[in-house]
Formats: C-alpha cells, sequence, structure tokens
C-alpha cells in the first residue's frame, strides 16, 4: 500500500495486487466544499494515473456531507469516474448512521449500475479484497 496524497481529512492510497490496483480514499473527517472537491478530483486523476481497476471509499470516518457536495459527487465526481474505466467500487460504510444514510441515497440515486460494479461492506478488509479480486 503506498501512499499517494495526504490532507488533514483524506489520505488516498495506492493498493495493488498482482495486475491489478486500487485507490482507496480513507477519509478522516470533515472538510469544505472547495477541499472535498480538489480532493476527489485528484483521486479520479490518480485512478487514470495507474489505471485503476477498483476505488475502495472508506466513508466511516466521513464528516458531515452537504447536500450540494453530494449533488455535486453525483452529477460529476460519479460520472467521471466511471468514464475511466473503473470496474468496481467497495464502499466501507459511515459509522455515522446519517451519512451512512445521505450516501447511501446520493448513490443509489445517480449511480448506472450496468457500468461499474458497487458493493458495501462493513469492514475494510472485505472491501479491499473484493475490489482487487
Amino acid at each position: 500500500m503506498q501512499l499517494l496524497a495526504s490532507y488533514p481529512f483524506l489520505r488516498l492510497y495506492l493498493l495493488q495486487a498482482s495486475n491489478r490496483c486500487a485507490i482507496e480514499a480513507e477519509w478522516l473527517g470533515y472538510t469544505s466544499s472547495g477541499w472535498l472537491r480538489k480532493a476527489l478530483t485528484e483521486g479520479i486523476a490518480q485512478v487514470e494515473k495507474h489505471r485503476a481497476i477498483a476505488w475502495i471509499a472508506d466513508d466511516r470516518l466521513i464528516g458531515p456531507i452537504s447536500a450540494e457536495d453530494l449533488s455535486w459527487t453525483a452529477s460529476v465526481m460519479m460520472p467521471a469516474i466511471i468514464a475511466t474505466g473503473l470496474q468496481r467500487i467497495a464502499m466501507v460504510e459511515a459509522v455515522t448512521p446519517t451519512n451512512r444514510l445521505l450516501i447511501n441515497d446520493s448513490i443509489d440515486a445517480s449511480f448506472p449500475a450496468a457500468q461499474v460494479e458497487l458493493r458495501r461492506f462493513a469492514n475494510l478488509t472485505d472491501a479491499r479484497r473484493w475490489a482487487l479480486g
């Protein structure tokens, strides 16, 4: 596992297994809209750079997310990440029930299931295993 970028609210990692790789986003807390969008845009660039087949979203400690950021994620970030050719998205769900519900509702409403396989997990080990499997 290689650290690609570090912010006070997020770390981006590269995970590799044989000829497959994934980008993991480990959320560490709240951030502003500007920083959230900058970090996610960098994450998409890392997916493209490393030709990752999977995105692992470790949302357990993610901070509060505004409706505007959820809308941006659904309308801008999800199409951009799908355009990279990503095959799988593994989500480790947020600990906070409100964040879990908001994130899941946003993803469910905007996610084109036919293009990328999405699964939700309770723990990071299972998410990593599936993402790189």
